[in-house]
């Protein structure tokens, strides 16, 4: 948060799933979402590789 580390963990997509993924989701069933974020999610990127911390703080000051 604010260019610090709150949490980490690792997530995975079926690149074999036809139905779509869902961003702000914490519990799909594949074609709905049951609980949904209630925030703004502005800035969204997906990468094909963990970012390491120096770049994550990089990405973080750049949209400051």
């Amino acid at each position: 948060m604010n260019g610090s580390l709150v949490k980490s963990g690792s997530m995975g997509i079926n690149a074999g799933n036809t139905l779509g993924e869902f961003i702000g989701c914490s519990s799909s069933t594949g074609t709905s979402c049951s609980s949904k974020f209630t925030g703004n999610i502005d800035d969204v990127r997906l990468y094909n590789r963990a970012l390491s911390a120096t770049e994550i703080k990089s990405l973080y000051n750049q949209g400051r």
